[in-house]
């Protein structure tokens, strides 16, 4: 890893030294990137105010909390494109133009996971917060916390193993040593995964509900509080 910046680092600094580029081709290249960063804050201002305003009179938080989470994303998504079109005008050599497209491209990665990420956590927080409203008293909705972090995690862990493969380094000894260290944690975590799913097997059905009366077997009796996915 240390070796690849060093190499980037010496390829950017022996194109500024000996750089032909014409002051026209520098001021092209600013004007490219003000007008990317105009464009991206009348996306950020403009049209997204419009979009959140329209969400409210319709009353759909559903659009509201998807407007918020991509505002950002597509904001930096057009400032990123501004730039790598600028730096491509400057008529780069070919190993800072490598330099400039796996740069590039790692953004854009994190950028997508930031997108993705931000989708799905406005989509299951509206999930949650309807079936609450809908359906107050039985406690439906209670995984979905648990979902958004799992798609988080998923997310966090696609995304770095994308810019590793980007930025030329082996993903495959992450890969197997991802997997074996998930079948370690899975038989650590064997009771609760147990219980997570024992859980779910409660909620679903339907069976047990919060407020009914419940005896078992060894003579412990009372009333159902809450049903979440670890415990009732």
């Amino acid at each position: 890893m240390s070796e690849l910046f060093r190499d980037w680092w010496q390829a950017m600094s022996h194109w500024a030294a000996g750089s032909g580029t014409t002051w026209v081709d520098l001021l092209i290249s600013g004007v490219i990137v003000v007008a990317a960063i105009a464009i991206a804050i009348v996306f950020s201002t403009l049209v997204f105010r419009r979009l959140l305003r329209l969400s409210i009179m319709s009353s759909m938080d559903f659009d509201v909390k998807t407007a918020a989470a991509i505002r950002m994303p597509f904001a930096a998504f057009i400032v990123l494109s501004g730039i790598y079109v600028a730096l491509t005008v400057l008529s780069p050599p070919a190993a800072v133009q490598v330099v400039v497209n796996k740069t590039s491209g790692v953004i854009a990665v994190l950028i997508g996971a930031s997108l993705v990420n931000g989708v799905a956590s406005a989509s299951l927080l509206w999930v949650q917060i309807y079936l609450r409203r809908a359906h107050p008293d039985r406690g439906e909705g209670w995984m979905l916390p648990l979902v958004r972090r799992g798609v988080l995690g998923f997310v966090i862990a696609v995304a770095g193993m994308v810019c590793l493969d980007i930025l030329g380094i082996n993903i495959s000894p992450l890969v197997a040593g991802l997997g074996i260290a998930g079948l370690a944690v899975a038989l650590a975590l064997q009771p609760t995964l147990a219980n997570v799913f024992a859980g779910t097997y409660v909620v679903t059905e339907g069976l047990i509900s919060v407020g009914d009366y419940v005896e078992m077997s060894n003579g412990i009796d009372g009333y159902v509080v809450d049903v979440s996915w670890r415990s009732t």
